[in-house]
């Protein structure tokens, strides 16, 4: 008997603490999924750069090619990794400029001095309305805008290329739905509240789709790249020996496949 009472007092500890544990997890996954590192973006930038306020407090930094351009040039919409901001970005960029790209960084709500909270929702918004205001603009060719995003950026750049024209997506180191990566971290994925699905987008998409992935990315593993290329109609896959933040820009790679699809120009 006390055997028996034993047991039911350690099978009530484990379930009451399961049942914890998927309240902490539905309660607080935001931010976790959203750690918004925060920080002010200097008042004076470069002279290249421009910053852009969005609506939902959310906003973009533009980063115009260095020489300036005869005609309008083709842009990047860029979406960064979620433990990132936008202005760390702001360096990194040099190579694609130099070829005549603008880069458009976006930030997220809630991140660096931006106000607001990120959700997919809120994402959804912030990357369409910076995609909306691009478009307007004189210097930038509409039909040359591509959206690229990084680790859950590319869940946030497929969201664009689901919902706005696009002549390429391209996707470093991303998920291919949220919920398998989930699952492989050991977390029920019935609690999501944000289910970021790339894999149910990239199968209706009809434009070129770039993706760049490290082999040795213990983060995301390379298998979801390969089940997004497996599942894309027009794809180039790119696979690096590096991990998930070690990886070298793939700019060359990525300026190549720019040409080939004529959103570079000679």
């Amino acid at each position: 008997m006390d055997l028996y009472k034993l047991l039911i007092s350690i099978l009530t500890a484990l379930g009451l603490f399961m049942l914890l544990a998927a309240l902490f997890l539905l309660l607080f996954q935001r931010r976790l999924l959203y750690p918004s590192p925060h920080g002010l973006v200097p008042e004076h930038l470069p002279r290249n750069v421009e910053r852009i306020n969005l609506s939902n407090g959310a906003f973009c930094l533009l980063i115009k090619p260095y020489q300036e351009q005869a005609k309008p040039y083709p842009l990047m919409i860029f979406t960064h990794g979620n433990a990132e901001t936008a202005y760390q970005w702001l360096d990194g960029m040099d190579e694609l400029t130099a070829a005549g790209i603008g880069v458009c960084l976006v930030e997220y709500p809630g991140y660096a001095d931006a106000t607001g909270r990120s959700s997919k929702d809120s994402l959804a918004k912030t990357i369409v309305e910076s995609y909306d205001k691009m478009i307007h603009r004189k210097d930038v060719d509409s039909e040359r805008i591509f959206a690229y995003g990084r680790s859950i950026g590319g869940a946030v750049a497929m969201l664009l290329a689901d919902q706005r024209p696009l002549a390429a997506v391209c996707l470093e180191s991303t998920f291919s739905t949220l919920a398998r990566l989930v699952r492989e971290k050991g977390y029920p994925s019935f609690l999501l509240r944000d289910r970021f699905d790339n894999l149910k987008i990239i199968k209706r998409l009809k434009i070129p789709v770039w993706i760049f992935h490290g082999s040795e990315d213990e983060l995301i593993q390379v298998d979801h790249a390969r089940q997004l290329a497996d599942s894309a109609r027009e794809v180039e896959l790119h696979v690096a020996p590096c991990g998930h933040n070690s990886c070298q820009r793939p700019w060359k790679q990525l300026i190549q496949f720019l040409y080939k699809h004529q959103i570079l120009k000679d």
